[in-house]
């Protein structure tokens, strides 16, 4: 008895050191001491479950994650290492059981506000608004301030059209944590009246961050109350100065994409599809829209949405997850190998897997949207796997197509999108990436250009109508009446009728945007 109470007391120790340097982050001085907590008392959960955030942080993830189900062996209602392993679950995107792991924690300890927000924000991910919302609201219910719960609500009433809540919400959870840049820059997305005295507090607060990521924020938050005002060269600097801190947060080479496109582009070639001429699932339910961010892609999903034999569920990265399954060792990279390698029956099978999950989120529609810039790249795929598929692309003047990108952080991972000069030849490989697939299969992309769909919006709709294969609806004309949920940077825009002013935006920033314009050369056809 007296020896296991001296043990305890010395890994209780070990803990308390290793806590104190895991706080000052010197981790792996951390870790020494939670595996000396463990020597005295090899049950320990409290360091087991330490050591796992010590272990997650340097990027030791399997580690880590071992170290959490151990500890929760040990102790099954430690619901804190129920929820740390939620968070890297959901780090490592595997959204399912991040879900469970919340669960679980706050079927242990229900009062816990921030496992109901993260609870919410794995929802949120899987793009469940409304089940997402039940979550934020439990945590709002439990703490009325709870900064990051309020703004995630927030940014949920904008999908659904709510923006005056939405615009609350997000000063509410202003008010509750003013330095939250974040909640900011949500606002600023949301609420297009910003004043002066809400960019006077921005700036102060600017001023006295310490944060990179804060201080990126801010600088999206002002450049856009600038825009509003309409002080251009200011709103510029804003944004180069945010785009700068986003970018220096990770390692990106644009010889990378330049390697993966010149890849795709040899290896989809004619003699390829000639020998797999009648491979693919038929079903007809699949409509793409693929192109740039911020091309108009949100727009015509709205438009097609309007119709009613049309679904659109917004970006579905479930291409991708079908191809990462089917491909060793998960590298993407090597897809177009290991397709070539499939039979007939395979290539079935996997358009089939597609058109299942996309009938997981709707039984009935006639026709489903994946509105995923990206899959520009993977119509070779797409074409292969799917052949009856309608592929859109969503094509705009390439410089107001690039600015608008460089004006906004994106949710998910766009690492060419920080930097004028990698934005530009981002862009170019793309524009070669399309040109390449127009030449394989002619007549199976449409391309819809949004600035014709501006100056002519009933006939171009009528053409977009005809390619898909629908008749003529009048609600496709007043698609701003459609009151279904907008994930995307756009969702306000959509909510409106067409307007022309986000056209030859490009023109006030000319000077500023010399970089980026350099790069794209001749394919700036305005410039």
């Amino acid at each position: 008895m007296v020896k296991n109470m001296t043990q305890h007391k010395k890994a209780h120790e070990a803990i308390l050191q290793g806590i104190s340097l895991h706080q000052a982050n010197s981790l792996p001085q951390a870790i020494v001491f939670y595996e000396k907590a463990l020597k005295f008392q090899a049950n320990n959960a409290i360091a087991l479950s330490n050591m796992a955030l010590a272990l997650q942080s340097l990027g030791e993830v399997e580690k880590a994650a071992t170290n959490f189900k151990k500890a929760i062996k040990i102790k099954p209602d430690y619901s804190d290492a129920h929820y740390n392993l939620g968070n890297l679950q959901q780090e490592q995107g595997d959204l399912s059981q991040a879900i469970k792991s919340y669960e679980k924690a706050i079927a242990i300890n229900p009062n816990n506000a921030v496992f109901h927000c993260n609870l919410g924000n794995a929802i949120y991910q899987q793009s469940k608004l409304e089940k997402a919302a039940i979550s934020y609201k439990k945590a709002i219910a439990l703490q009325p301030d709870f900064a990051m719960a309020l703004s995630n609500l927030a940014l949920i009433q904008t999908a659904q059209g709510q923006v005056n809540a939405a615009i609350l919400n997000h000063q509410k959870a202003i008010a509750a944590q003013p330095s939250y840049a974040k909640a900011h820059y949500n606002l600023s997305r949301t609420k297009k009246d910003t004043g002066l005295t809400e960019l006077q507090l921005m700036q102060d607060l600017l001023a006295h961050a310490t944060n990179s990521n804060d201080k990126m924020y801010f600088n999206f938050a002002m450049g856009q109350a600038l825009l509003n005002i309409k002080k251009y060269p200011q709103a510029f600097a804003c944004f180069v100065e945010a785009n700068n801190h986003a970018r220096s947060e990770f390692h990106f080479d644009i010889n990378d994409e330049k390697f993966l496109f010149t890849y795709f582009h040899k290896f989809f070639n004619a003699d390829f599809f000639k020998k797999r001429e009648s491979y693919g699932h038929i079903d007809k339910t699949p409509i793409f829209i693929v192109g740039m961010p911020r091309s108009g892609s949100t727009l015509i999903e709205q438009i097609l949405a309007s119709h009613p034999d049309v679904y659109g569920a917004g970006e579905l990265h479930i291409l991708k997850e079908i191809l990462l399954k089917n491909t060793p060792s998960n590298l993407i990279n090597q897809t177009p190998e290991t397709i070539a390698q499939k039979d007939f029956a395979a290539i079935d099978q996997l358009g089939a897997e597609y058109i299942n999950k996309l009938r997981d989120i709707n039984q009935n529609a006639k026709f489903i949207i994946n509105k995923l810039p990206a899959n520009f790249l993977y119509i070779g795929i797409i074409k292969l796997l799917l052949p009856n598929a309608k592929i859109i692309h969503s094509t705009r003047n390439p410089a107001d197509t690039c600015l608008s990108i460089f004006q906004i952080k994106f949710s998910e991972h766009q690492p060419y999108a920080y930097n004028l000069v990698e934005l530009g030849q981002y862009y170019r490989l793309y524009s070669e990436m399309m040109n390449h697939w127009h030449t394989l299969f002619p007549g199976f992309i449409y391309d819809l250009c949004y600035e014709n769909l501006i100056v002519n919006q009933e006939g171009e709709t009528r053409k977009l109508l005809q390619f898909c294969g629908l008749d003529w609806q009048n609600s496709c004309l007043d698609f701003f009446k459609n009151s279904r949920q907008v994930e995307s940077a756009s969702n306000i825009q959509v909510r409106n009728p067409i307007y022309p002013s986000s056209v030859k935006r490009w023109q006030r920033f000319e000077r500023e945007l010399k970089p980026l314009l350099d790069v794209l050369g001749d394919l700036n056809t305005e410039n």
